[in-house]
């Protein structure tokens, strides 16, 4: 362990000043006297904040006239009752309403008795001596009263309680005028004595805070000890800050760098493409180069979006039915030709219990599998990556998945590992050089595992090789494991897809990759050509492709008139926005489904494939209800 010693000088010794003898004596006393009344100050300060904390608790007085106000209002809806039911000669009525106003007659009076004693310990002021007089004449009158209706109710006849409850009826409003007036007036004076204690609380306070002012201006050296500690926090801060500013910068250099990158290569191949003396040999070549750097770039924008998701908390994951095998599988295809390029060797296995089909996001769990995959071909030069994925649980009952990514490639020491999952971070700024990248992929990974329900732990050591490790506790999925034993070469044979699309471009690209797949394609260029093709063609479309923005009638237009025209084929909205409300919006419109573009080839046709199937199981059960 290396120490640094701090070296420490000799504080020279200060020559007396001429000064006469006796003012160190005065300078104590003075630091005495201050002390003294300092001291007395504070403790009228703390009596005067016990006063007022005793003053804030309820004033018996406004207590009182607030209860009676309540007991009052009940008295006089005792009386309107009474007086209804005497209207409708109901007998049980009115002695039930008696008894009713019997109890508030006694709670009035229990609440003044309970006041007049509170009163014989403290004395009270004269308006709440005043008020309560008049509360205690209106109660003797109005118990006078109730007794008088609590007779009439026993008697042969109910003709008598109707002037009694209006007796009742008056005196109840009087008392409730009294008690609104008592508590007005009680307030404002409880409000009075509370702002005259906080005056002089604060002014003893003001006086104590100047003394011990004064008495701390003698004590020059405790004062410097707090500045300098002050000063040292101040300092600390200061380096969080710029540490802070520095990672931004890095980061911001590091994003321009992977934008600039393929957007050099993406621009430069293409004014190579526009040459015409560009051997068409070199053409294929340089296309390819051209996607590859689309994708990449299309692949870090939308970990920048996941990102900011993630911060907001907007990120949503689905739940449908999908193949663990195909997504890995499809893993594996998209990373092997990095892996070639390195001459790594990539596999997978599957190991036997893993369920076909499970209940998750594809989309996300291969976004999930794409980034630790490809970290491991990205930090490995020999040996090669493996992909193993487990079950979890009774081996015919499976509770969960285990997806285990194994590399022999550089490792990771322990220091890194506390922080490898915050966004922005690399192992060090000199990989960050050296293989690129924004540092996203892991902290976007470790948010999206847990939102599928699952979580991602790692081992490693250094130039020994990583393993990441991702567990999901996904219950076993019920949709129809048929449905994986497709038509490789068409896997849309048989679908009829309608596709409404105002683009040109995005049309012809969206109905060559459909009929590719086997698909039958019929395209619309706005909203209303949509819906005359879909009520005009005598066989069902299997699926509508609906892009939301489309001229002259636009896509949610479309949706709602097909739906009212009584159209039960599925409908899966197409849009470039991802807001929450736009899917509300799609979903409210009458769609079934809601695609992000740009839309992948395999996502595409999967979609069509599975609203496909769904009407296929849909039609028998029509049938049948007819």
């Amino acid at each position: 362990m290396h120490t640094h010693d701090i070296e420490s000088r000799a504080v020279p010794e200060l020559a007396p000043m001429s000064r006469p003898a006796y003012q160190g004596r005065w300078h104590f006393l003075y630091g005495t006297l201050l002390i003294v009344m300092a001291a007395v100050t504070l403790g009228s300060h703390v009596r005067l904040q016990l006063e007022l904390t005793s003053h804030t608790m309820p004033d018996p007085a406004i207590d009182t006239a607030v209860r009676v106000r309540r007991h009052a209002r009940d008295l006089a809806i005792d009386a309107a009752s009474a007086i209804e039911a005497a209207a409708d000669n109901d007998t049980h009525g009115v002695r039930r309403y008696a008894n009713s106003a019997s109890h508030s007659v006694r709670a009035i009076g229990a609440t003044l008795e309970a006041l007049a004693a509170h009163d014989e310990e403290q004395p009270r002021p004269l308006e709440a001596t005043h008020y309560a007089e008049q509360m205690a004449n209106l109660h003797a009158g109005v118990a006078a009263a109730v007794e008088e209706l609590a007779a009439a109710e026993r008697g042969p006849g109910i003709g008598s309680v109707v002037p009694i409850c209006r007796g009742i009826e008056t005196v109840s409003a009087q008392m409730v005028t009294v008690t609104d007036r008592a508590i007005r007036d009680l307030t404002a004076v409880h409000d009075e004595e509370h702002r005259n204690l906080s005056r002089s609380s604060l002014a003893l306070a003001a006086v104590t805070a100047l003394l011990f002012t004064a008495y701390a201006g003698l004590m020059l050296g405790p004062v410097a000890r707090t500045v300098r500690a002050q000063l040292r926090e101040l300092e600390r801060a200061r380096a969080v800050a710029m540490e802070g500013i520095r990672s931004k910068g890095e980061f911001l250099a590091n994003v321009t760098h992977e934008l600039r990158t393929p957007l050099t290569s993406i621009l430069g191949y293409a004014e190579l493409l526009r040459d015409p003396r560009t051997p068409e040999a070199e053409r294929a070549e340089y296309a390819g180069i051209i996607h590859n750097n689309g994708t990449h770039l299309l692949q870090l924008i939308n970990d920048l979006l996941d990102l900011a998701k993630l911060d907001a908390g907007r990120m949503t994951v689905s739940r449908v039915a999908c193949s663990p095998a195909e997504i890995v599988e499809q893993t594996v295809q998209l990373l092997r030709p990095a892996a070639e390029r390195k001459r790594l060797t990539l596999e997978y296995v599957v190991h036997d219990g893993v369920p076909r089909s499970i209940e998750s996001d594809p989309d996300r769990l291969r976004q999930v599998l794409v980034n630790l995959a490809g970290n491991a071909v990205k930090f490995t030069f020999s040996g090669g990556v493996r992909i193993e994925v487990h079950a979890d649980g009774e081996p015919h009952r499976p509770t969960g998945i285990r997806f285990e990514i194994h590399d022999t490639g550089i490792g990771i020491d322990e220091e890194t590992l506390a922080r490898l999952f915050t966004p922005f971070v690399q192992a060090e700024t000199a990989t960050t050089r050296r293989f690129g990248g924004t540092g996203l992929g892991l902290a976007i990974s470790n948010d999206l595992a847990r939102l599928l329900g699952g979580r991602i732990t790692v081992q490693s050591e250094r130039a020994r090789g990583s393993v990441f490790t991702l567990r999901l506790n996904l219950p076993e999925s019920r949709s129809n494991e048929a449905s994986f034993a497709l038509d490789a070469a068409n896997p849309l044979r048989g679908v009829r897809v309608l596709l409404a699309e105002d683009g040109d471009d995005n049309r012809r690209l969206l109905t060559h990759l459909l009929r590719a797949a086997g698909a039958h394609v019929e395209t619309a260029r706005n909203g209303l050509e949509a819906c005359a093709l879909a009520e005009a063609t005598p066989a069902p479309f299997s699926v509508i492709l609906m892009d939301l923005q489309m001229p002259e009638l636009d896509g949610l237009g479309a949706v709602r008139k097909l739906r009212s025209g009584g159209c039960r084929t599925p409908i899966v909205a197409l849009t470039a926005n991802n807001r929450p409300n736009d899917r509300e919006a799609c979903f409210e419109a009458g769609c079934d489904d809601y695609l992000v573009k740009p839309i992948e080839r395999a996502r595409l046709i999967a979609e069509c494939r599975r609203w496909h199937d769904e009407g296929e199981r849909a039609v028998p059960d029509r049938r049948a209800a007819a």
